[in-house]
């Protein structure tokens, strides 16, 4: 305490005992560029290491570094320019993600990807040094072309594998078997069929089990997606994901055959804390959540289907879900339960609703339900019916209100029908939030006109920001108008990316 002013003395630690890996550690903790930067500018610039000053040119500049994947960083998606100032960063990243091998090996030669190359050489000195840091990687059927000894070369090589996606244009099973075998530590594994066509589509002959039972009887199973998946043996694959003890996700998404074997197999799934479920039968989904799982332990809940498909009795098991912290709807029809009125949500973090047919007093009530939860963070309404009367849009702002209380950080409106924003423009304007709410907007229907009132009510709050998307393309004389608007109400507003603008609170 400064014993003349009376005021406080800001503590200021030398740069020498601020150790470099103790920085880092710190950095990959925030997650804005803002804030990144803030951090690295702060340091004197003779106290900067290669890797940090390098990182500093990719904050610096704009539109290069993708901080949705932060600590994560794919090389092959930023921009050849920076291809060697993002190599010189990479001590600074957390982990490494591959989203395309002959894309990446294209990159480190310094080109735009044009013919297949038959081999990966650059790829392969890569990995071969950074392989302890690739973390995920996607990989195709394409690949077995190049020789799979060099797929797998490149897989052995990277020692901290932990999550694999695979694709397939055909019928696979051997190109599956040579991933699984490379790396039969990684932990998350995700099978994707691209077969459209009932010509080409897999054989049911094909011996898929063997395949899979190998990693997941390996113990580091922890994550398994089968989407468009077919098996030669339903019910046995069913017994091996159910004894499988270390797996705790699972997602089966157009795969109705291994999800009637697992009904068939009729065991239950004591260890799965994620269930994601895509099924066309009521009844399937039904009997799976209801009988297969350890309700007290599931902690994320999503149901796909089709619509005509209700998925109702899922809001019946809420009360036992008591460890639930994300809930999503997709395609599903979703009826009123009177149950849900007094139904707790202790621990939930993100609800989730895409294209569900419901009316306005089940969205209502699902909002209810999840504003009283202290944990709740996101909000997503995706291609849902708005309520369009002033009656029905006030008490839906009412409920976006209270999720708010509750301390959610962003709510999304996706592709919702929009033809009046006055409540949801009520609801910005009596924000004063200690910490930033976004309210993310991708809605054809709410055209530039309907939205100053939304823009006047911003003026008027504090640590709020719309992040405004245009998925047909931001066009020039939109992003004009917009900029007017901003200026005529005192808002602050930037461009991010090619389709999204964001626009905040003056404070």
């Amino acid at each position: 305490m400064d014993q003349q002013g009376g005021s406080k003395q800001a503590c200021v630690a030398p740069i020498a005992v601020v150790h470099a890996n103790i920085l880092v550690d710190i950095m990959r903790f925030l997650d804005s560029t803002k804030d990144l930067l803030s951090l690295v500018q702060a340091l004197p610039r003779d106290a900067l290491d290669a890797s940090l000053v390098a990182f500093r040119t990719l904050l610096v500049t704009p539109n290069v570094l993708n901080i949705k994947l932060w600590p994560q960083v794919c090389i092959e998606d930023i921009d050849l320019r920076y291809t060697s100032t993002v190599l010189a960063a990479l001590p600074i990243f957390r982990s490494i993600r591959i989203a395309e091998l002959a894309r990446l090996n294209a990159t480190l030669l310094g080109r735009c990807i044009q013919d297949d190359p038959p081999s990966l050489p650059a790829t392969t000195d890569f990995v071969a040094k950074w392989g302890h840091k690739v973390d995920s990687m996607s990989v195709t059927s394409c690949e077995q072309k190049r020789g799979m000894d060099k797929l797998q070369c490149i897989l052995r090589l990277c020692t901290g594998l932990r999550h694999v996606d695979c694709t397939t244009f055909e019928s696979a099973p051997m190109f599956l078997n040579v991933v699984v075998h490379a790396v039969p530590h990684v932990q998350r594994l995700a099978y994707c069929s691209l077969n459209l066509s009932d010509d080409d589509a897999i054989s049911p002959c094909e011996p898929w089990r063997p395949v899979l039972s190998t990693w997941l009887a390996s113990g580091h199973a922890t994550h398994l997606h089968l989407d468009n998946f077919t098996c030669d043996d339903d019910v046995g694959l069913g017994h091996c994901i159910a004894a499988t003890t270390s797996l705790t996700s699972l997602k089966l998404q157009d795969s109705p055959g291994v999800v009637q074997g697992l009904v068939a197999a009729s065991v239950p799934l004591p260890n799965i804390t994620e269930l994601r479920l895509h099924s066309p039968d009521a009844d399937i989904l039904n009997d799976f959540v209801t009988y297969r799982m350890h309700h007290p332990r599931l902690r994320v809940l999503e149901l796909a289907a089709t619509h005509g498909v209700d998925v109702t009795f899922a809001l019946t098991l809420l009360p036992q879900l008591s460890a639930l912290e994300e809930l999503a709807f997709g395609q599903c029809t979703v009826r009123e339960e009177p149950a849900l009125d007094s139904t707790p949500a202790p621990r939930l973090r993100a609800l989730r609703l895409t294209y569900c047919d419901m009316d306005n007093d089940v969205l209502v009530s699902l909002l209810d339900w999840a504003s009283r939860s202290p944990c709740l963070e996101t909000v997503e309404l995706n291609m849902c019916d708005m309520p369009q009367t002033p009656p029905e849009l006030e008490r839906l702002g009412r409920s976006f209100r209270q999720c708010i209380e509750a301390g959610v950080r962003s709510i999304t409106l996706h592709d919702c029908e929009l033809t009046r924003v006055e409540a949801i423009a009520n609801v910005v304007r009596a924000l004063h939030q200690p910490r930033l709410f976004v309210l993310k907007i991708d809605c054809a229907t709410l055209r530039i006109a309907l939205s100053q009132p939304l823009l006047k009510a911003l003026a008027t709050s504090t640590g709020v920001r719309i992040e405004w998307s245009f998925s047909g393309g931001l066009k020039r004389d939109t992003l004009v108008q917009m900029r007017k608007l901003a200026k005529k109400f005192q808002l602050r507003i930037s461009k991010c990316g090619k389709d999204t603008v964001w626009i905040s609170s003056p404070l």
